[in-house]
């Protein structure tokens, strides 16, 4: 009965509070800051966003390394794969040392044409440190031949990811699921309303419509319903008293016939 009643309400209730917290702690981060030395160059304008090429790899030898470039908007506009990424360029093999030197001279094309701002590299595993000196050497190389600015790179935790690639959809059998999701929900809903949401936008990039959900009084079927109107109208937003028109407008419904009755009649004498 003390199980029932006291412990598993309070490990439920302790397990909630921590998976808020840890979606809390991976959407509290801040956008890229570009050091001010790279953002003062003509071709490295942050005006269209912050431009990332990220990478990603797997330690397992048959899955392909993934190395992607990323615009202002989000969108992907350049990518690559290659097996070996986690390779020396010291093999004993040729074969390996020509493709990994192949594979390095993509990645400095790709430097060199799409100027990224930042370069980030998964810490997958030990092997990171390999490829973020394989990064390193290709911006030196770059800066001393080309006179590109020295930026960063920077080694990102990939929990997120990798959590997200395993998760499979299935019954949480410990937990209520449908408080857990409130739980989860809410977090998304705090932190969306804290930043604020530009619907152009979304409109524009499908791949940050789903965000719009979250604002307040909007919910899943209505912010795809106001973002398919606005798509179909082929407008954008250009005040908040427009936004309100929409939403009301749709979304209410005034029956008129009954303030036709409650309108008083005057005669004329």
């Amino acid at each position: 009965m003390a199980l029932i009643k006291i412990l598993y309400p309070t490990f439920q209730r302790n397990f909630e509070y921590a998976c808020c917290r840890k979606l809390y702690n991976w959407l509290k981060v801040a956008p890229y800051q570009v050091d001010p030395q790279v953002e003062d160059e003509d071709d490295f304008d942050i005006r269209e966003g912050v431009r990332v090429l990220s990478i990603a790899y797997s330690t397992e030898r048959d899955v392909p390394a993934f190395c992607a470039l990323l615009d202002g908007d989000g969108e992907v506009v350049e990518y690559f794969t290659s097996t070996l990424f986690v390779e020396t360029k010291t093999s004993w093999r040729e074969d390996e040392r020509n493709s990994k030197e192949k594979d390095l001279n993509s990645l400095r094309k790709t430097i060199f044409s799409k100027k990224p701002h930042v370069v980030v590299v998964a810490g997958e595993s030990r092997e990171a440190m390999m490829v973020v000196d394989d990064v390193k050497s290709v911006i030196n190389d770059l800066v001393d031949n080309e006179g590109f600015p020295s930026y960063k790179w920077e080694l990102m935790d990939n929990e997120l990811g990798i959590l997200y690639m395993n998760c499979n959809k299935r019954g949480v059998v410990e937990v209520n699921k449908d408080d857990l999701m409130n739980a989860l929900y809410l977090e998304f809903v705090n932190r969306t309303n804290e930043v604020g949401v530009d619907l152009n936008r979304a409109v524009q990039f499908s791949h940050t419509a789903n965000i719009v959900q979250f604002v307040c009084a909007f919910g899943p079927r209505k912010a795809a319903f106001i973002l398919k109107l606005l798509k179909s109208h082929n407008k954008q937003l250009e005040s908040r008293a427009m936004l309100v028109f929409l939403h009301d407008k749709n979304f209410r419904w005034i029956d008129i016939d009954f303030f036709a009755d409650m309108i008083p009649i005057f005669f004329e004498y």
